[in-house]
């Protein structure tokens, strides 16, 4: 040991003999040839400087630095002098690519890869501090950090000073930043339900969750997120977050509709009758009357504020409280066929011999209407299938009269299934069109290509068999803008609902009689295990997606085919009344 002076401490009584025997305080007398003996009273001369061993391990300098200490007599460095605190390493990216060290607390996985103990760049999925304990060699303090990847498997450990060698994440690593989805929000792992939520991978791509199981002693408290195939998702400390949405629905398994109350909470608010308080005001009613299933117009008549401001209201409230479409349906249909890489349409003559059975709706000879020639002007659409589009709106014309404007335009402009737009409307490989809320129509920039596919999926019982081609998939989109679910009364749900129940021979879902009928409930009636065997080969396999999609399969078939079988005919009049303000 070194005592205050820089001198070895007696730590023996002999030794301490030794220096009483020399006259000194308690320090040995000679520390080589010629050294001096310490006396009483030397003690006194010298500043004071906390008695101890002398920790030779760097410690992070504190700011600001302690006032320098009045130098004292010189101590050979061979007896204690405390080495200089060695440099931290910079950690900019160096020349050889982004390959630099740091210390754990700054490694950010969606970043960087780290170097295992063979020298091999791995991608770690999760890395965790163990709580306590630990190794603490090296300086060390606190527990270590684990390292592990996608498997669970331990990559490397290593302790909070130690430093790890890192590079920038490779540009072929699939880590892109994730967009935004409706619905999307962080959670902590043990609140995840699989039943009703998908989780976000570390790739950024959505998952559903078979099970969720917890990690082992090795890696701490940590949720391991499985998927249905038994591949792991991802591994989260349970003191993280973890990014999930609504389940979305599954072609196969159309999940329950749901009600309102399970996505959006009761809202309160006090304000004055004029300035920003007075739209606070208006804010709070909309979102309890979407709370309680009211129609969008209903909400929209009973707003104080324009039409269009209620509607992007309303719009961004299913958005932020992750509402999916089918419960109270944001932006059209946006559902899809058979994926156009699946469709291999059938040999040419058997395809028109069984399309021909269908027949062909005559065009109406009757001048165009006002309505008519307002929504014309509004085609913009590919030449190449424009001829369909004016032939499928004369015959819907004489269908509905004057609601054909409700069909606002015609495009060729259906949203990339990749693009912001494209994902929030849940456009897919296989959409051949989408109908927004406000009535305008996007088709596909290839439909004039998709005639074979439509008529692959009418044969095949995915679509009703509405006319020959693209004329189908355009009919049904006027059908969507013609009525949707939310823009029927309570009354007109019920009697569109008993009409389906007595005419299909369906089960009803409630038991019995339902005074009030409010949105998303006639999805409880089209997706009933029951109904739904019923109404694919009645109607069509993609009409029970939902009411609103079994609407407009309906429509189609009822306005395009010229002997539409006799339960369309009958639902279809129902709808015509509906849409012609007939039935209230």
């Amino acid at each position: 040991m070194i005592d205050h002076t820089g001198h070895p401490h007696p730590s023996t009584p002999k030794a301490r003999a030794l220096c009483r025997a020399n006259g000194g305080t308690g320090f040995i007398g000679k520390i080589g040839g010629d050294a001096p003996v310490a006396k009483k009273g030397d003690n006194d001369k010298k500043p004071h400087v906390p008695r101890g061993p002398v920790n030779t391990t760097p410690k992070t300098p504190k700011p600001p630095a302690a006032p320098p200490v009045k130098k004292g007599p010189t101590v050979p460095k061979d007896h204690g002098d405390p080495k200089p605190p060695t440099a931290k390493k910079p950690e900019a990216p160096t020349a050889t690519g982004g390959e630099r060290d740091i210390t754990p607390k700054h490694f950010d996985k969606t970043k960087m890869q780290i170097k295992d103990g063979k020298g091999n760049w791995r991608t770690v999925a999760t890395f965790i501090k163990a709580p306590g304990g630990g190794s603490r060699s090296a300086g060390a303090r606190g527990g270590q950090y684990s390292f592990r990847d996608a498997e669970g498997n331990l990559i490397r450990e290593a302790s909070p000073n130690e430093r790890i060698t890192v590079r920038d994440m490779p540009s072929k690593t699939p880590f892109p930043a994730p967009l935004p989805v409706p619905g999307e929000r962080k959670i902590s792992p043990g609140d995840f339900n699989a039943e009703v939520m998908e989780i976000r991978g570390p790739d950024g791509t959505w998952n559903q969750v078979g099970s969720v199981e917890s990690g082992s002693s090795a890696v701490g408290g940590t949720l391991i997120f499985v998927d249905k195939n038994g591949k792991v998702i991802d591994a989260v400390p349970r003191s993280g977050t973890i990014s999930v949405r609504p389940k979305q629905p599954n072609p196969d398994k159309v999940p329950e509709a749901g009600h309102m109350t399970d996505f959006i909470p009761p809202a309160t608010g006090k304000g004055s009758v004029t300035g920003s308080a007075a739209r606070q005001l208006q804010l709070v009613k909309i979102q309890n009357a979407l709370r309680l299933g009211a129609s969008r117009d209903f909400i929209v008549k009973g707003s104080k504020l324009s039409e269009e401001d209620t509607n992007k209201v309303i719009d961004n409230m299913l958005v932020q409280y992750g509402v999916p479409n089918h419960v109270y349906p944001r932006k059209g249909s946006g559902g899809s066929g058979p994926k156009a890489t699946d469709v291999k349409p059938a040999a040419p003559k058997v395809v028109a011999k069984k399309v021909a059975d269908t027949g062909s709706v005559p065009t109406p000879t009757t001048p165009d209407t006002v309505g008519l020639a307002k929504v014309q002007g509004a085609v913009n659409v590919d030449p190449r299938v424009k001829a369909a589009v004016d032939r499928v709106l004369k015959i819907q014309s004489d269908h509905v009269g004057g609601k054909i404007t409700r069909i606002k335009s015609i495009d060729n402009n259906l949203p990339d299934p990749e693009s912001t737009r494209g994902k929030a409307l849940q456009i897919h490989e296989g959409t051949f069109a989408v109908c927004m809320h406000d009535g305008k129509i996007h088709l596909h920039k290839d439909m004039h290509n998709k005639g074979d596919a439509v008529n692959y999926s009418m044969e095949s019982g995915w679509f009703t068999k509405g006319g020959q081609g693209i004329e189908q998939t355009i009919a049904h989109e006027m059908g969507h803008a013609f009525l949707t679910d939310f823009k029927m009364t309570p009354n007109q749900r019920k009697i569109l609902a008993n009409t389906l129940v007595e005419e299909f021979n369906l089960k009803n879902p409630y038991g019995g009689d339902v005074p009030f009928w409010g949105v998303g409930q006639l999805d409880r009636v089209v997706q009933h295990p029951d109904n739904k065997k019923k109404l694919k080969s009645a109607v069509s396999k993609y009409g029970t997606t939902n009411a609103n999609e079994l609407i407009a399969e309906v429509w189609a078939e009822y306005t395009m085919n010229p002997r539409p079988r006799p339960k369309i005919k009958k639902l279809g009049d129902v709808l015509k009344g509906l849409i012609e303000g007939r039935i209230k």
